[in-house]
């Protein structure tokens, strides 16, 4: 069995130390789809200026703002090329972004709220409450 780990091809022996890199690879893509859904925003002043352009200004999720991951995978060789190979980081990233900001609008759902913008950052789901309230953003 083979698989696919940042674009080089390992043999996925059970013995060897690829299922605990694998799985920790794909803990690490589902942090990268929480930060874009929670955290993760560019912002820009009046006259086009970046405003988030270093980590002081730019969020992300420090190991403490992560909820306990738990990964899994199956041994399901690709049957599209020779050797078996398929990538293993889009599958995480792909589905924590919508996962958290559906959960998030499922909290907010009562208010009337339907929809909201990624990043769902504290301040942007405090504007969404007061303006579903009748007040201002």
């Amino acid at each position: 069995h083979r698989g696919t780990i940042g674009g080089s091809i390992a043999h996925a022996d059970p013995a060897s130390d690829l299922p605990a890199t694998t799985l920790a690879l794909g803990a690490t893509y589902v942090v990268q789809g929480l930060a874009q859904a929670l955290y993760e925003e560019a912002v820009y002043d009046s006259d086009g200026n970046l405003k988030t352009s270093n980590l002081a200004e730019y969020l992300v999720p420090a190991a403490c703002d992560v909820p306990p991951i738990t990964t899994d995978f199956t041994v399901t060789p690709s049957t599209t090329n020779q050797l078996g190979v398929k990538g293993i980081g889009e599958a995480g990233t792909i589905g924590a972004a919508p996962t958290v900001m559906n959960a998030v609008i499922d909290a907010l759902s009562g208010l009337g709220i339907t929809q909201l913008d990624m990043p769902a950052s504290p301040n942007n789901v405090w504007n969404a409450i007061n303006k579903a309230r009748g007040g201002k953003q």
